[in-house]
Parts: C-alpha cells; sequence; structure tokens
C-alpha cells in the first residue's frame, strides 16, 4: 500500500534493516624511525592502492612522507618502507594532502611562522620537488648533511639524494633535461605555469638545436623564469623555475657558450 504526503509527496516505505558490516581486527604499530610521535599527520591512499602517510614532527621544520611498497592495508611498521623528507621555515601546525589520483600529491602545510605553503611530491620517484643547482666548492663539499646547513647553501635537502656531476657535464643540457620534466607535468590550468614551462623549454631547446640564437637570449630565459615566481596556483610552476635560475647563476658561461656558438 503506497500513502501519499500533503502535496502529493510519497512517505518512504518502511525497508528491512542493513545488515550490520563484518568486523575487521584493528592493528597498531609504530611508523617513523624511533617510532617518534607524527601529530600532525595525513593519510592517503594512491591510485595503486598503496597507503601514504605525510607528517610534521614535534618540534621540527620538517616535513616527511612513509609508503607502502605493495598495494593493499599496512598490518606492520614494515609494510612503510620508504620514506623521504624536506625542510619547512618552520613547525607544522597541521598538514593536509590534496592528490587527485596522478603522479603528485601537493601536501599542504600550515607553518607556525603564519605561512601556507604546499609541497609537491613524487609518488613514482619517492622524493618531495626538486631544489636549486649548487656548484662545488670546498665549504659546499665539507657541509653536513643537515637541513639547516644545507638551506644556508641557498638549497634544500628534500630527502637527502643527490645528483653530482663533474665538470664534463653542461649545466645547460641538465637544465633543459629537467625543464622537460616540468612541462610535461603541467597540468594547464594556470596561464604562468602553462605557459611559462612551455617557453623556458623552447628558449632552451633553441639554444641547443643549431638555431642562430639571438643575443640576450639567456636574459631572456631568465625573464621567464622569473616572470613564473609567485603566480602560479600550486607550487609545480614554483618548483620549475629553480633549475634555470640556479643554473644561469652559477653556471651561466654553459649557457652563453650555446648563444654564442648557436649549437
Amino acid at each position: 500500500m503506497m500513502v501519499r504526503a500533503k502535496g502529493g509527496l510519497p512517505l518512504p516505505t518502511a525497508t528491512s534493516p542493513l545488515p550490520s558490516p563484518t568486523s575487521l581486527p584493528s592493528a597498531y604499530f609504530a611508523v617513523g624511525s624511533g617510532s617518534v610521535d607524527v601529530i600532525p599527520r595525513q593519510l592517503l591512499r594512491t591510485s595503486d592502492d598503496r597507503a601514504m602517510l605525510f607528517v610534521g614532527r614535534p618540534y621540527a621544520s620538517s616535513l616527511w612522507a612513509y609508503w607502502t611498497a605493495s598495494p593493499g592495508l599496512p598490518n606492520t611498521t614494515d609494510d612503510f618502507g620508504g620514506q623521504a623528507s624536506t625542510s619547512t621555515s618552520d613547525e607544522p601546525i597541521s598538514v593536509e594532502a590534496a592528490y587527485g589520483g596522478g603522479r603528485f600529491v601537493f601536501v599542504l602545510a600550515n607553518l607556525q611562522n603564519g605561512e601556507l605553503v604546499a609541497y609537491p611530491f613524487d609518488t613514482q620517484t619517492g622524493a618531495f620537488a626538486s631544489s636549486s643547482i649548487l656548484a662545488a666548492s670546498d665549504a659546499v663539499l665539507d657541509t653536513p648533511m643537515d637541513y639547516e646547513s644545507v638551506a644556508a647553501l641557498g638549497s634544500a635537502l628534500g630527502s637527502a639524494s643527490l645528483i653530482l656531476m663533474d665538470e664534463t657535464v653542461d649545466m645547460s643540457w641538465v637544465v633543459r633535461k629537467t625543464t622537460e620534466f616540468f612541462t610535461h607535468e603541467s597540468c594547464g590550468k594556470c596561464t604562468p605555469c602553462r605557459e611559462g614551462t612551455y617557453w623556458m623549454l623552447h628558449l632552451l631547446e633553441r639554444l641547443h638545436d643549431g638555431t642562430p640564437a639571438d643575443a640576450g637570449q639567456v636574459d631572456l630565459l631568465q625573464a621567464v623564469a622569473r616572470g613564473i615566481e609567485g603566480k602560479c596556483l600550486c607550487p609545480l610552476g614554483e618548483f620549475s623555475i629553480m633549475p634555470v635560475t640556479s643554473g644561469i647563476e652559477r653556471f651561466r658561461a654553459d649557457f652563453a657558450a650555446h648563444e654564442a656558438s648557436g649549437q
């Protein structure tokens, strides 16, 4: 029998109660070196069904990432086999993570100094986004591998992964390859990143493909990079300029050689 409410809308009919969900056993285990309390924290699941945990540690100006190597729910500390970190300008108050199912997770940290900063994390390489290039010197080589010391050099320790190159490597080529990556990864939503990464790569390709380069092309490349700075919706655009600006600042001769020869 169907009855109708005032106004003609049908009243809901009684239904059988839903069966109780099957209860799952709870598992408690530590994550992180020395079982350090990791508050605040943000847990998410990637598109390939791995668990990722982004945390801030008490009294530490840093963000940490932990993740499982295999799909499925983690059951023990050993399941979180991967870890990486990056330095922050102050201690995090809260940590959130934005993830759309792609390669990058954007970790949003609310810091005690009032800054709200997003840190891109690459789920394929297991590292926070890239930092600036440093030229080798005795001071650089003698620098302790800690966040404060590396930051004092104008770079960032990140997940403590290093790429070392000798004097035979053309740094303009390195910057070109790095810019190819960021151009490919740009979602295209905001104009500064979409157009800026394209034009940085275009200018770098002109330096390398034999096309006669106009005088001042290196300066133009640097100006395009500076035009992106502080204007993007997410930090990918901000990180894309770091190899370009630090490469030109510290290895300008490698860029100028291509500008002069056109190849």
